[in-house]
């Protein structure tokens, strides 16, 4: 703790605690205010989280003017001795970062300290010189009837700032104790409600294995007596529940009751009477009132000015706030009216688009059923025909047995008559049985034909023309995208007739594995899709509603196939 005295009433509180923020980390100031008029008096106390800020504050702050007076700063002795520990370990720091062999003195360590703190000082003595610009320097003889007594008021400032803590921390160990005491207190009843709870958990189960032990052990019991005994369950939960949530609840407000009641008790308690230091500070301020009141009325008016900057300043955040809110729901009002228009044109789209899907869907019901009716009369006209064809063929085979009959019985008839030799056939039916023998070199016939060779393209002929269909082939694009985009000759492609040479009968066969059988009207269907130039990404949306997922494929290999036999005809 460090004592910082001899504070002037033109000095702000805050100014004071910027100061100390300078030499360190402060983790608490506490300037005493006078009780009956709420001013602040001339010194206060001070904790800082390191001891080179308690160094900082005596080297710097001591013996410094502000305002009218010089600062008195002091530490108690426990600070000292922790001021002291830290210079000896800056000394051995000091000592390896400059690898002396001995250690350096008081006034090499004063010396680095000052160098590595030299900033700090100069941004106190900034402030302090900013601050004491109205006000004449003070001579160090000017004040110095008071010097001794302002020490010794120091010291018992600190003596019982150091009692006071002491009486804290022994408060609130005392505090500590108490509540322990009381949380095992609290423990025991928790606990012995604990107990009761149990003991009645363990009468319900005595009273259910009755209930249980009464009837017989193959007993099941109903759907409505599940249902009673889980209703029965539900409720004692429910009131366990309802009673936790009470008991709670009235140890939360007994525990505020008593911590009420223990601060009214510390209120009531009798204020310390003043030292006669305050005593006489008191009859000092009541014989100087005059200076007083206009020191503490300038103080005053700065703070007011300080108030109403902030005000100021807040009133200007809260209008900047303000703006921003309107111009949000302004934002927010714009984009719900986009919205609202947004989802109207989509709901607008959506049934037009519906409308037109039930319109298509009804325009293929229809086509569907007139192919259908249409398939039918085809089958209907095919099964005739084929029934007419069958019967032709029938009556034509009935006339050829009854001819090969007669031809059998004349021959017959015409062996009966003729004598037992064998007759030679008449030489007209020999000449058209006999062919003329080829001989060989010796003059006798040759037993088999000599073998010729069947004329062809040379093979360097077809190896060209197999080299011409592998480019061919790689031209064609394989992705669905280039070769939908492809370029089609459409010229050649109805100069050669390829629709009906190549492409028919492939798409003949493929509509057949698909569909099981030969649907013409189908094959026809697509055949004037291709010859009206018609694109690929529309065959393939047509065909979607027959093939499902087998279209885009079927699709994709028949435009290749086009695409193949036009660079064919052109390459030629």
């Amino acid at each position: 703790t460090v004592y910082v005295g001899r504070i002037s009433a033109e000095v702000s509180d805050d100014f004071v605690r910027q100061v100390l923020e300078k030499c360190g980390k402060v983790s608490k100031w506490n300037r005493a205010a006078d009780p009956n008029t709420s001013k602040l008096t001339s010194f206060g106390f001070c904790d800082f989280e390191e001891p080179q800020a308690v160094w900082r504050a005596l080297e710097f702050l001591h013996e410094k003017q502000l305002c009218e007076k010089k600062l008195l700063v002091k530490c108690e002795e426990k600070a000292k001795q922790t001021i002291d520990a830290w210079k000896e370990t800056r000394r051995e720091e000091i000592q390896k970062s400059k690898s002396l062999e001995a250690k350096p003195s008081d006034a090499e360590l004063l010396e680095e300290l000052q160098k590595e703190s030299e900033s700090v000082a100069k941004s106190i003595a900034t402030m302090l010189e900013t601050k004491n610009k109205d006000f004449p320097e003070v001579k160090d003889g000017e004040d110095a009837k008071t010097k001794e007594e302002e020490e010794k008021a120091a010291k018992e400032a600190l003596e019982k700032e150091k009692q006071n803590k002491e009486a804290a921390q022994a408060e609130k160990k005392e505090e500590k104790e108490k509540e322990k005491e009381e949380e095992k207190e609290k423990e025991k009843e928790r606990e012995e409600r604990g107990r009761s709870e149990a003991e009645r958990k363990r009468k319900r189960d005595e009273e259910r294995e009755e209930r249980e032990k009464a009837v017989s052990r193959h007993y099941r019991a109903s759907r409505r007596e599940r249902d009673r005994e889980h209703r029965v369950r539900d409720r004692e939960r429910d009131i366990e529940k309802e009673y936790s949530y009470r008991l709670r609840e009235f140890e939360r407000s007994e525990d505020k009751r008593i911590r009420n009641l223990k601060q009214d008790f510390r209120d009531l308690e009798p204020a310390s009477e003043a030292t006669d230091r305050e005593k006489r500070k008191f009859a000092d301020r009541d014989l100087d009132f005059r200076d007083s009141d206009v020191k503490e009325w300038k103080r005053r008016r700065e703070d007011r000015e300080k108030d109403r900057k902030r005000e100021q300043e807040k009133d200007a955040a809260d209008r900047v706030a303000q703006k921003e809110e309107a111009e949000e729901a302004k934002r927010k009002k714009k984009e719900d009216e986009e919205r609202k228009v947004r989802e109207k044109k989509e709901a607008e789209e959506k049934a037009r688009k519906e409308a037109e899907e039930a319109e298509r869907k009804k325009q293929e019901e229809e086509k569907k059923k007139q192919e259908e009716a249409e398939r039918k009369a085809r089958e209907e006209r095919e099964a005739k025909e084929k029934e007419e064809r069958d019967a032709r063929a029938q009556e034509q085979k009935k006339q050829q047995q009854d001819a090969a009959a007669k031809l059998l019985q004349s021959v017959q008839a015409e062996i009966m008559s003729t004598p037992a030799a064998k007759a030679a056939p008449p030489a007209h039916v020999q000449a058209l049985f006999k062919e003329n023998e080829e001989l060989d070199a010796n003059g006798q016939p040759r037993k088999h034909k000599p073998l010729t060779r069947l004329d062809g393209p040379p093979a360097e002929e077809r190896k060209l023309r197999d080299d011409e269909m592998r480019r061919l082939i790689q031209q064609v694009p394989t992705d669905k995208a280039r070769a939908f985009a492809f370029d089609i000759d459409w010229d050649a492609v109805h100069g050669n007739n390829i629709i009906e040479k190549k492409l028919r009968p492939w798409v003949k066969k493929k509509v057949t594995e698909f569909l099981g059988n030969e649907e013409q009207g189908m094959i026809e269907f697509i055949l004037k899709k291709v010859t009206a130039h018609t694109k690929p990404d529309i065959i393939l949306a047509e065909l979607e509603g027959f093939l499902d997922e087998e279209a885009e494929n079927f699709t994709l290999k028949m435009w290749r196939m086009l695409i193949f036999e036009v660079l064919r005809v052109k390459a030629r």
